[in-house]
C-alpha cells in the first residue's frame, strides 16, 4: 500500500509550487531477485515485491533509514502495518506526523485505479485537507474527519470482526450467519466507541472507515482469509499470519 500512496503523492505533487519535488519512502530491505528491493524501485522505478507491473515517478526515492526518510519532512503518511507503528514512533517522534487512515487490503484495487474511498482523520481541517490535495482523484475519494482516535480504533476492531465472519465461512455457514455477525460486529464497535470515545461523532461509522471497511474486510480481508485457513487446516493463527 505504501507504495501506491508514494505513486499517487509523487504524481500528483508535480502539479503544486510550494512542494518539495522528492517523494520519499521507507523500505524494508529485502532480497528479490537477488537484488536489494530499495535498489530495484530507485533504478528500475517499481516495487516488483509488492506492486509489480506499476511505474513509480521517477521523483519516488526509496531510503532504508526511517530517521533519514523523514528527515527535514513537515508532511509524514503512516502506511505501515500496525505492528510497526509504536517502533516507528519511538524512533520519529520529534518530527510532525499528519495521521491517515487508510483501507490496506484494497491496495490492489487502488493500484488497478477502481474506485474507492479513504478517511482522513485530523483534527486540523486545513492539515487534511493539504493531504486530500495530495491523494485524492477521481477514482479515489477522499473523507476528513476529525475523529483520528476512532478511525484509528475502527481499524483494529474490524478486523477482529472479519476473523468472526471468516470463522463463519470457514465452517461452511450462509450469507446470513455472516450477514448477522458482521452486523453484531458492528454494534459492538460503536458501543466500544460510545464507551471510550464519547465525544465523537456517530457518523464516522457511516463513512469509509466505518461500515465500507467493516463489509470489505469481512469479505475480502488479509484476516478473514487467515480465519477461513484456521478452520479448514488447523494451522495456529501466528503461523497463518506470515
Amino acid at each position: 500500500m505504501g507504495s501506491i500512496i508514494a505513486k499517487r503523492v509523487g504524481t500528483d505533487i508535480l502539479k503544486f509550487n510550494t512542494f518539495e519535488k522528492e517523494i520519499r519512502i521507507c523500505i524494508y530491505e529485502e532480497i528479490t531477485n537477488g537484488r536489494k528491493l530499495t535498489e530495484i524501485i530507485n533504478q528500475q522505478h517499481e516495487n516488483i515485491k509488492y506492486l509489480p507491473g506499476h511505474k513509480l515517478p521517477h521523483n519516488v526515492i526509496a531510503y532504508l533509514d526511517v530517521v533519514e526518510t523523514v528527515k527535514d519532512a513537515d508532511i509524514l503518511l503512516f502506511v505501515i502495518p500496525h505492528q510497526f507503528i509504536e517502533r516507528i514512533c519511538n524512533a520519529i517522534k520529534s518530527h510532525i506526523i499528519v495521521f491517515i487512515y487508510l483501507l490496506e487490503f484494497l491496495s490492489c484495487e487502488v493500484a488497478e485505479g477502481t474506485f474507492c474511498e479513504a478517511t482522513v482523520g485530523s483534527r486540523n481541517y486545513e492539515h487534511g485537507q493539504l493531504v486530500k490535495s495530495l491523494i485524492q482523484t477521481n477514482e479515489f475519494r477522499i473523507i476528513i474527519k476529525p475523529d483520528k482516535e476512532v478511525i484509528e480504533v475502527l481499524g483494529a476492531l474490524e478486523n477482529i470482526v472479519a476473523f468472526a465472519a471468516g470463522f463463519s465461512d470457514g465452517l461452511g455457514y450462509g450469507n446470513n450467519t455472516k450477514a448477522a455477525v458482521i452486523r453484531l460486529g458492528l454494534k459492538e464497535m460503536v458501543e466500544f466507541c460510545k464507551e471510550f470515545f464519547p465525544a465523537h461523532h456517530t457518523e464516522i461509522f457511516l463513512k469509509s472507515c466505518g461500515v465500507a471497511d467493516l463489509v470489505a474486510t469481512c469479505y475480502s480481508g488479509h484476516d478473514r482469509k487467515a480465519a477461513v485457513a484456521f478452520v479448514k487446516t488447523g494451522k495456529d493463527i501466528k503461523t497463518l499470519e506470515k
